[in-house]
């Protein structure tokens, strides 16, 4: 179910039965029929999402258990990516690390005008989310280039990562 359907069935539950007390019991009935249709196609639909995610987390947990067996370091730019694959085995120690890109990079690689706006408002939030997640739960890591460093928009992996940061835990 969508976020706030829980919240807004309830909220809009009482008017719709002192409605459908109103309007008589066949109307009532009839309405019973479609909205369950309604629900009913609702539900369908989110199972097909909530699959569809769970094939997705699937196909990234092959290649990241791929690349750990390559002890190959494995840079994720989405925590909602990062978190079902690495989090669960997160004190086991993960090749995996969120990469922490500065404001100023980030206006290079996707400028704040044009069709890249979206994917520069999509690259802060997650950062910014990372950010608060690592310093309230130790997860994930995330290196960051601090104020004093610059990050090269062609190699913002590569560039960011203060000097000694680790890569892999």
């Amino acid at each position: 179910m969508p976020r706030y359907a829980i919240t807004t069935a309830l909220a809009w539950g009482p008017l719709i039965a002192f409605g459908m007390e109103l309007t008589g019991r066949w109307a009532a009935r009839i309405f019973a029929v479609v909205v369950v249709w309604f629900w009913f196609v609702s539900v369908t639909r989110e199972v097909g999402s909530k699959r569809a995610f769970a094939s997705a987390v699937d196909e990234h947990r092959v290649a990241l258990q791929r690349a750990q067996g390559m002890r190959v370091p494995v840079v994720l730019a989405s925590i909602h990516v990062m978190y079902p694959l690495v989090a669960a085995d997160w004190g086991r120690g993960s090749p995996s690390v969120f990469v922490d890109v500065p404001d100023s990079a980030l206006t290079v690689l996707f400028p704040e005008t044009g069709q890249q706006f979206d994917l520069l408002r999509r690259a802060t939030t997650e950062r910014d989310l990372a950010r608060v997640h690592s310093r309230r739960f130790g997860f994930p890591d995330a290196p960051h280039a601090g104020p004093a460093r610059h990050c090269s928009a062609l190699h913002p992996v590569r560039s960011c990562a203060a000097p000694g940061t680790r890569i892999s835990k």
